[in-house]
């Protein structure tokens, strides 16, 4: 019935509506949440290659992250026809966190955050000389061993491949540990050459985004208690 909605054009509010009431029972009833989130991935297909061409999935999509209840919000995490609106969503919350921010969660050993800063300051330096301008530091105009194209495309790939409500990283770090295998380097013994240097955009993206991906989590808690408290 609540399917059928959505199928017979009706009004956006209403269609949000019948999402909200199939995902409510979805949630509810356990022994039916795979039938009731098939039926929700395929009404929303459905709808959204109907639409196509006009902003009606993009206004749905506002209305579903606007619902008090939080299971709006909860539709939109869930299912992969709001793919590209929770990754710019998440893209404007996490572009909000500054180097400062970075540095002051990082752990781990030989940590030269100072030098970390400088080096965040030059790559985003010859970010904006690029073109791709992100406010994460206060950037300067120097160049950069770092070629920023391909770091940029590794992560954004990254990202879009892996973030999800219920993330699976263990492929990413799998991946991470081999890429980094033959780099070892000591503060009082730095050694850069070809092999190092070719590594270090692919390396440096699958850091970031396991950083950023790690940290989705409490993001997506922020935002689903962020909707319930509107």
């Amino acid at each position: 019935m609540w399917a059928q909605i959505v199928e017979e054009k009706q009004s956006l509010d209403n269609i949000a509506k019948s999402l909200i009431n199939m995902k409510r029972v979805s949630n509810k009833i356990s022994s039916f949440k795979v039938l009731i989130d098939q039926i929700i991935d395929e009404t929303l297909n459905n709808y959204k290659n109907r639409t196509k061409g006009s902003n009606a999935f993009s206004i749905l999509s506002i209305i579903l992250s606007q619902d008090p209840s939080g299971v709006g919000p909860n539709i939109i995490y869930e299912h992969r026809a709001f793919r590209n609106f929770v990754l710019r969503l998440f893209n404007e919350k996490t572009q909000k966190h500054g180097i400062d921010y970075v540095l002051l969660n990082l752990k781990g050993d030989f940590l030269d955050k100072d030098k970390l800063r400088k080096r965040c300051i030059e790559f985003y330096g010859v970010h904006k000389k690029s073109g791709n301008t992100h406010d994460n530091c206060d950037a300067v105009h120097v160049e950069s061993d770092v070629n920023v194209d391909e770091f940029d495309g590794i992560y954004k790939k990254l990202i879009k491949q892996y973030l999800n409500v219920n993330m699976e990283l263990d492929r990413l770090i799998s991946e991470t540990k081999i890429i980094a295998a033959n780099i070892k380097q000591t503060p009082d013994n730095i050694q850069w050459d070809a092999n190092i240097t070719d590594r270090i955009p692919k390396l440096l993206a699958h850091i970031s985004a396991l950083w950023t991906l790690q940290n989705a989590s409490s993001y997506f808690e922020a935002e689903n208690d962020d909707n319930k408290n509107n």
